[in-house]
């Protein structure tokens, strides 16, 4: 058994701009109890919120979700998947979090990228075949 973590929590644990929610948050992560589990789209929707509604630079949305990740009791769907993904976008700064996803997948999988996005195409293009 877990507790499967929504965007808010997560939002919570790293913005805390409610104070409330941010100590239920907290103690929800018992490093020796039921662990948290985020799962791949509640990933994706915390960084796009990160960018989006509160400004953060794609980088420093990567740190903060990579910090998250990194806490006692938190649990990711594919740990090494998402860490990669998050550093990858962290060191890019110009992928987004879906394409370094994608980029990880294919690395792992040795599949190919299929895009019409011409800019991730051509950052991913660094990485990957397309």
């Amino acid at each position: 058994m877990m507790k499967l973590a929504d965007t808010n929590v997560v939002m919570s644990l790293i913005v805390g701009d409610r104070p409330e929610q941010t100590a239920l948050a907290e103690a929800a992560l018992d490093p020796m109890g039921v662990p948290v589990l985020i799962t791949e789209g509640v990933l994706v929707e915390s960084a796009s919120v990160l960018c989006w509604s509160y400004r953060f630079k794609r980088t420093a949305a990567a740190e903060a979700l990579l910090g998250v990740l990194g806490t006692p009791g938190v649990l990711a769907w594919n740990r090494p998947h998402a860490e990669r993904a998050l550093r990858l976008m962290r060191a890019d700064g110009a992928l987004g979090l879906v394409d370094c996803l994608l980029v990880e997948r294919a690395l792992d999988e040795g599949d190919e990228l299929l895009t019409f996005d011409a800019h991730a195409r051509k950052r991913a293009s660094e990485y990957v075949k397309l």
